[in-house]
């Protein structure tokens, strides 16, 4: 199962083909990545128990990049040449 949901969330997040994914994911073939998407989105719909991990994952994500969104947007705001020289 964890194999599945890393092949789901893989296709779902990135922009890599399926192709990619089953070789980076215990040398798999792309129908198996394939099969493995349409299991995970299957039990999303059935299992309401599983619906919340997927979700709390993928939240989880998102808070992640919220984060780094954050800290490049405040570090841009605040790294002037005034501040170089000063001792905090």
């Amino acid at each position: 199962m964890a194999r599945q949901v890393s092949m789901y969330m893989a296709q779902k997040y990135t922009k890599m083909p399926a192709s990619r994914i089953g070789k980076l994911v215990g040398n798999r073939d792309h129908s198996t990545v394939i099969h493995s998407c349409s299991k995970i989105e299957d039990r999303l719909k059935i299992d309401k128990g599983f619906f919340a991990e997927m979700a709390s994952i993928e939240s989880s994500f998102k808070l992640k990049d919220m984060e780094k969104s954050a800290i490049a947007h405040y570090g841009r705001l605040f790294h002037t040449d005034s501040f170089s020289d000063t001792a905090f």
